[in-house]
This record gives C-alpha cells, sequence and structure tokens, in this order.
C-alpha cells in the first residue's frame, strides 16, 4: 500500500487481534468499491471532530463454501505381462536335463562277422570282454559328472535369467507409477472454511457486537497527520498523533482495570511536585529560623497569584478523584451483580393457593423438602466462602471496600429468599410441620445476622471514606495533616454508635490500616534513593511535612483518647501502640535524620561558594572540599536494603553514623582552609564583607564560629595594603 501510516495502522491492528494472514487487511481496503480505504483516509486527513475522533477494528469468523480441487486416486489393476510368465514357468519347472549324446568311443555291434570266427575266438574274447567292460564303466562315470556339470550350469542360467526377468518387471512397473503420476485426475468438491474477516467503523461498535475484541484508534490535536517517509519513522512520529489501544469482550471489567491501575495512580500523589510543597510551606514559618527572602511587590503579587492557582487545581485535582473512585466503586459493584453465581434454583413445581390440599399430597412435600434442602446447601456454602474472604489491600478502603462486596454478596442473596415462590415453600412446609425447615432456618438466620452486620459496617464506615480517600489520594503532606484530626473525631463517633466496630479486635486493625498508608505514603514520597539528588530546600521541605504528619498521627490519637475517658461513658482506647506507632514513630526519625543530611549539604555550599572563592584565590582546593561534600551522600543513595524497614534499624544507624564521622573530618579541614586563606587575602574589603555577609547566611556552626574569628587577619591585611 502506498500510504505509511495505513501501513503502520495495519501492523498495530494485526498485533492487537492476533490477525497473521497477511490479506486480511488488503480485502478490507479493497472491499465496496475501497469505501474503507476512503473512510481510513478521511480519519487520518480531515480535522476530527467529536463523531470522527475514533477508528475501530474488528474482527468476525465468516463460513464460507469453496470450490477445492482434489485428486482422483486411480485403481490399480495388476495384469501379468509375458516377461513374468515365463519367470513364473521357470521357477515352477526347473531346468530343462539335457539328454547325453553317443559318443565315438561307444562300442559298434559288428555286422556280416562269419560265424566261425566268432567260436574260434573265444577265449580271446572273454579276455578283451572284461577289459571293454573297465572301459564302459569308466565311460559312465565320466558321462555322469559331465550330466551333473551340465545340469549345475543349466541352474545357474535359470537363476541369472530369473534375477534380469525381475529387474526388467521393477523397472517396467517404475516406469507405470511414473505415468501414473504424470497423468493424475482430479475433481472439484464444495468444502466449508472458516475465515476471519476484518471490518471497521467510526464513533462506537454495533449494539450487536459489544461483546467482540476490537482495536481502536483516537485523534489528538485538529492536524493532519503528518505522512512519515518509511515505516521506522512512522513508528517515531505517529504515536503522537493517536491514542491507541485493544479492548477486550468484557468492557466493564477493562473499564474497571484501566481506573484502578492507569488513571488513578497518574492523578494519585506519587512524587508531590516541589510548587505544591512551596505552596503548603510558605504559609508556615521556616523551619530552620531564617527569614523569608524578600521579593518586590510585583513579584510577591505573581507568587502569591501562582500559588492560589497551584491550590486551586490541587484541590480540583482530588475532588475529581474522589468522584472517579466512587464512580469505580460502582463499576465494581455492577460488575460482581452481572458476574454473581448467587442464585436459587427454582425449580418448576406448580403450586396452588390451597395450602391445606398441598400439605396432604406426600410426594409434593417430597420435592418442596428436596427444594429447600437445596437452598439451605446454597446458603450454607455462600456465608462459608463469604467468611474465609479478607480485604485486598492493606489501606482503609480496602476495608470499606470488603464490607461493601459482602453487603452486595449478602444482599443478593437475602432478596432472592424474598421471592414470592421462596416464600410459598417456607409457608407450606412451616404448615406441614417439616422437620428439614428448622435446619433451613438457622442457615438463614446466620445468613442474616451476616448481612445485617456487613450492612451496618458499611453505612458507618462510609462516613470515614473522605477521609481515608484524602489520605491516600491527597495532594500533598498538608492535606492529610488537616485530614487526621476530623478523621480521628470520625473513628470516636464510629466507635460510640457502631454495633460492630466498638470493639478492640475490629477498631485496632482499621486504625492499623491507617498507619500503614500513612507509613506508605511516606516512603513512597521520600525516596531515600533519589530525593538527595533534588535540592537541599525540597528535600528539607519534604522532610519536615513527612515528619510533622506521622507525629500529629500518634498525638491526635492520644487527644481523642483523652476525650473518651473524660466523657467517663464510652468505652477507653486501650489498643497495641506498637501495632499502630512502632513504625510511624521510626518513619519520623528517619526523616529527621534526612532533613539533617539536607542541612549539612545546604550549610557546607553556603559557605564554599563564589564569594570564598574570589577572596581567598584558591578554587582548586575550594573545588575539592565540595567534591567530598557531594560524596557524602553516595553511601545513602546506594543502600541495598529499605531503610523504612523496621528489620534493618541497624544497618542505617551504620550509615548514618559514618556520615556524621565524615562531616567532622570535612568540618576540620574546612577550618585548616580557612586558616590558611585568610592569611593570604587578596582583598582586605573583599574578605570584610564577605564576612558580613556570612552572619545573614546559616552555615555550620563550628565553620561560622571560625570565620568570625577572622577580622584580626582582616585588620592585619588592611594595614598591609
Amino acid at each position: 500500500m502506498d500510504d505509511v501510516r495505513i501501513e503502520w495502522m495495519k501492523n498495530k491492528v494485526y498485533l492487537g487481534l492476533g490477525i497473521d494472514d497477511p490479506l486480511v487487511f488488503d480485502d478490507l481496503l479493497t472491499r465496496d468499491d475501497s469505501q474503507n480505504e476512503d473512510e481510513i483516509k478521511r480519519f487520518l486527513n480531515v480535522t476530527p471532530n467529536e463523531n470522527t475522533s475514533s477508528l475501530i477494528f474488528y474482527t468476525l469468523t465468516r463460513v464460507e463454501e469453496i470450490e477445492v480441487e482434489v485428486e482422483i486416486e486411480p485403481e490399480i489393476v495388476e495384469v501379468p505381462n509375458d516377461d513374468e510368465k515365463l519367470l513364473a514357468e521357470v521357477t515352477v519347472d526347473g531346468p530343462v536335463e539335457e539328454q547325453p549324446a553317443e559318443t565315438d568311443n561307444a562300442p559298434k555291434r559288428e555286422t556280416g562277422s562269419p560265424k566261425k570266427e566268432h567260436k574260434k575266438g573265444d577265449k580271446k574274447k572273454t579276455k578283451k570282454g572284461k577289459k571293454d567292460k573297465d572301459k564302459k564303466d569308466k565311460q559312465k562315470e565320466k558321462e555322469a559328472a559331465a550330466n551333473a556339470a551340465a545340469e549345475e550350469e543349466a541352474k545357474k542360467a535359470a537363476e541369472e535369467e530369473r534375477k534380469r526377468l525381475e529387474e526388467l518387471a521393477a523397472q517396467e512397473a517404475s516406469m507405470q507409477e511414473e505415468a501414473e503420476k504424470q497423468i493424475v485426475e482430479t475433481k472439484i468438491i464444495i468444502q466449508k472454511v472458516q475465515r476471519k474477516v476484518l471490518y471497521t467503523c467510526r464513533k462506537q461498535l454495533p449494539a450487536e457486537l459489544v461483546n467482540v475484541d476490537c482495536f481502536y484508534f483516537l485523534r489528538y490535536g485538529n492536524d493532519s497527520v503528518v505522512v512519515p517517509s518509511d515505516t521506522h519513522e512512522a513508528d517515531t512520529l505517529l504515536p503522537a498523533y493517536f491514542e491507541y489501544g485493544r479492548m477486550t469482550s468484557n468492557s466493564l471489567l477493562m473499564l474497571e482495570q484501566v481506573l484502578m491501575h492507569i488513571y488513578m495512580p497518574l492523578l494519585s500523589c506519587n512524587g508531590q511536585q516541589g510548587k505544591v510543597y512551596l505552596t503548603e510551606n510558605n504559609s508556615s514559618s521556616s523551619q530552620d529560623g531564617s527569614p523569608p527572602p524578600i521579593l518586590p511587590p510585583q513579584d510577591e503579587l505573581i507568587d502569591n497569584l501562582e500559588l492560589q492557582q497551584i491550590h486551586q487545581h490541587a484541590i480540583l485535582r482530588d475532588e475529581f478523584l474522589i468522584n472517579m473512585e466512587k464512580f469505580t466503586s460502582h463499576v465494581n459493584h455492577t460488575i460482581q451483580q452481572l458476574e454473581s453465581e448467587i442464585r436459587l434454583d427454582i425449580p418448576d413445581i406448580p403450586l396452588i393457593d390451597d395450602i391445606q390440599s398441598i400439605t396432604r399430597d406426600k410426594d409434593m412435600l417430597f420435592k418442596l423438602e428436596v427444594t429447600l434442602d437445596s437452598w439451605e446447601k446454597a446458603i450454607s456454602t455462600i456465608v462459608e466462602n463469604e467468611l474465609k474472604k479478607v480485604p485486598r489491600g492493606s489501606g482503609p478502603l480496602a476495608e470499606i471496600d470488603f464490607w461493601r462486596q459482602r453487603n452486595s454478596t449478602l444482599s443478593a442473596l437475602s432478596e432472592q429468599l424474598q421471592l414470592p415462590y421462596v416464600r410459598k415453600v417456607i409457608e407450606i412446609l412451616t404448615a406441614a410441620n417439616s422437620h428439614a425447615l428448622s435446619s433451613f432456618e438457622y442457615n438463614r438466620s446466620e445468613m442474616i445476622k451476616y448481612y445485617t452486620e456487613a450492612k451496618d459496617n458499611v453505612r458507618f464506615l462510609s462516613t470515614l471514606e473522605r477521609h481515608f480517600k484524602n489520605l491516600t489520594h491527597g495532594s500533598g503532606f498538608s492535606v492529610v495533616i488537616d485530614t487526621i484530626p476530623s478523621m480521628m473525631n470520625a473513628l470516636r463517633m464510629v466507635w460510640i454508635i457502631s454495633r460492630h466496630y466498638n470493639r478492640d479486635e475490629r477498631m485496632v486493625p482499621l486504625m492499623e490500616r491507617i498507619a500503614w498508608e500513612l507509613a506508605e505514603r511516606v516512603s513512597r514520597v521520600i525516596n531515600v534513593k533519589t530525593i538527595l539528588k533534588e535540592t537541599p530546600e525540597q528535600v528539607k521541605i519534604k522532610t519536615v511535612e513527612a515528619k510533622k504528619m506521622l507525629e500529629i498521627w500518634r498525638e491526635t490519637y492520644f487527644e481523642v483518647r483523652a476525650k473518651i475517658e473524660a466523657s467517663g461513658r464510652d468505652s477507653r482506647w486501650e489498643f497495641d501502640r506498637k501495632r499502630l506507632f512502632e513504625k510511624t514513630d521510626y518513619m519520623a526519625g528517619i526523616c529527621r535524620g534526612l532533613f539533617d543530611v539536607a542541612q549539612v549539604l545546604e550549610e557546607f555550599k553556603n559557605i564554599f561558594g563564589p564569594e570564598l572563592k574570589a577572596v581567598t584565590g584558591d578554587p582548586k582546593r575550594i573545588d575539592d572540599v565540595l567534591k567530598r561534600v557531594n560524596g557524602l551522600i553516595k553511601p545513602i543513595e546506594q543502600v541495598q536494603f529499605d531503610p523504612f524497614s523496621l528489620r534493618h534499624q541497624i544497618s542505617w544507624r551504620e550509615v548514618m553514623d559514618s556520615f556524621h564521622r565524615e562531616v567532622l573530618l570535612i568540618e576540620d579541614e574546612a577550618k585548616n582552609f580557612i586558616d590558611d586563606s585568610f592569611k593570604t587575602l587578596r582583598s582586605a574589603e573583599g574578605a570584610f564583607e564577605m564576612l558580613l555577609n556570612f552572619r545573614h547566611i546559616r552555615s555550620r556552626d563550628a565553620i561560622n564560629s571560625q570565620m568570625m574569628r577572622k577580622f584580626n587577619d582582616i585588620l592585619v591585611q588592611f594595614e598591609k595594603e
């Protein structure tokens, strides 16, 4: 195809829908006089509006009848040829025996000899006859040997002839097979095949295809899509113009997954931008006691407007995120209702209004008791499965979702038990005093007990949901700090009013989940391996607010606890403090340590700056000191463990002790450098101005005191000048 953009879209669609036939997309483009191709080009070239900004591809499997040419297997009839007949005759009859011929030495009968001579020579003949007989025996033996040799030679000749004939037969069969292959008879048959057909549409899928997997493209901007020169350039340029992806047939589940795992984490506070921290920090005094910078009136007005806009955007984002969470919860509830397998089997047994006549029908009562027994098993199984479930997640919102899910499940079951048919069956068996009813009533009462508990818990925990969402999704630590006191008072009201969350075994796990969420938020923002790459001022702001949030959690708990004890009416909060505060207190200490690290870096950099280089005239030595200062944080950034884990307390303490030892060494080197530098000042006036400026700059106490002792060195230099 000529348009590289369409080729790029084809590759994405093939990958998303699992198509491997290269002709499927070509068929789409050429079908219906290339209307689909024109539609795709309009999508790429025309400025999109609300109704034309999407393009959807989907496939359907179509059964087609096609004509297929197949071979006809020939019938092979074996007809023996002349050579085969001859071979058979030779094999059956054997070699032909040759008759011995008369030899020239054979005795010949003499004719016409006189009788007289015969008689006279009888004696001579007798001797001669013996000799002739011996000659004849020898002759017969020779003839027998010759006959045997002749027979052997005849057999060999017959065997050779048989082999020759077999070879000729094999060659003829091979030639016949080759001829049969070259001349193959075929026929046409009709076969049904399944073929993927690709379709496209604009706006939305047809209603009858909502359960079909599809691949979508959404246009960005109003400009036409650029035309790349090749596919490599298309992979680089075109993704900026589209939002594209695959949508499965289970669209509700996909919507829930996209909201939960993509958009909500994007909107949640994972990194907390520096501007937000500065906004929150400007409302309070600086932690290090230094006065805020004095800005011109116009710049101060601009900064205030920017801060107000940032604050308003954060509030809008939080509100939008909370509404999105609520919508996601409704989607999840709908999915559970649609996919619920909580159904009581209603048999096809007609029930008349006359209950007394039914109670006298034993067959009917038996059928109804079997039905009731199946309902009882269904109720028992559902309740048992619900009791095995635990909240999916470690935060407090998972607790609310857990009770909502149980409430939804048992509510659906309770509604089915209120169906007219179910009530009629129970009424009939009650009138018949059936023994099966007692076991059913026990399981139903257990189900109702758990359903009432779940409904009550959802009602009370819903009053805490907004606070829990602020803990999880608030834009900054200040939002959480403002939320904790009101959340703790709401927990107190739940403790007083609720029939189920007024016990330690329920309230302590809930508070433990709150503590986990606070700790998780801190560990997400205060990433030890990356936070020190930011400016010391940003690090100090983040760590101070994180530490304050963790401390407010503990302080507010004890304040509310004191109020409960002072009232004297309600049960006291005697909760396990280790479960609630051990980790948060430890993390607050780490935040304080990181604040000290940032403070040290800032103090060193305040001293060893351009002013000191200009006065001392030894920039190389100052740069060497700064390199050592920057190297202080490398052991912290390269830790191979989680500093916030209680299991690694000792390892983290060793890292911090090593840091403070190195700081003392750098301080000693800095003091020696200052002593050496002020003995060879380049300008007394510049050094004096620098000392006056350092009086208002925060630095290491040891170095500051060392600097303040250098006025005498400056006066000596002044006298020299």
